[in-house]
């Protein structure tokens, strides 16, 4: 969507502060010159939008604010699995939900689940934790986690080839 409009999209930006000037607003980063737009959109969760510094934490009304702080998240892992291009996985399923395993709630074959499957590129897979296994593990070192999951993974899913790449990501602030 944003690239058909022509917007110009940043990722992994740290913002610290937000503050209307001139009427742009100026965004401040840990790392780097802040920066001037004319429109911004937050899409982190409430609690770091409530951490930032400038205007925008005064234009949230105190009664906002209130309604802000209560909303409370679930964390998770999520591990996602890279394959090969041309790597054919022998799982006959593009999604599973697991609705009374203590550590996995969610494995799909995400490049099958989009419908995207190619040889050129190779595929995908994508796991989510349970909430109590995400929160009992919160603070944990990621490469134990990552360890963890996948010696549970493989026993849930033989099937499952050696992939290229791996990369876990703690979802602390998951679902509302």
């Amino acid at each position: 969507f944003s690239s058909h409009a022509g917007a110009e999209v940043f990722y992994e930006r740290h913002v610290t502060a937000i503050s209307l000037r001139g009427g742009q607003w100026e965004v401040s980063r840990k790392m780097g010159p802040a920066e001037h737009f004319d429109i911004v959109i937050l899409t982190m969760p409430v609690p770091q939008i409530l951490q930032l510094q400038g205007d925008i934490a005064n234009l949230i009304q105190e009664s906002q604010r209130q309604q802000l702080e209560a909303v409370s998240y679930s964390s998770r892992y999520a591990l996602a699995l890279f394959y090969e291009a041309g790597r054919e996985l022998q799982v006959p399923w593009a999604g599973r939900y697991l609705s009374s395993d203590p550590w996995l709630r969610f494995i799909c074959i995400d490049s099958r689940k989009r419908g995207a499957e190619s040889p050129e590129v190779g595929p995908s897979v994508v796991v989510h934790t349970t909430v109590t296994f995400g929160s009992q593990h919160l603070e944990s070192d990621p490469a134990e986690v990552q360890q963890l999951i996948l010696s549970h993974l493989e026993k849930l899913v033989p099937a499952l080839a050696n992939p290229a790449s791996i990369k876990c990501h703690k979802w602390r602030y998951s679902q509302v």
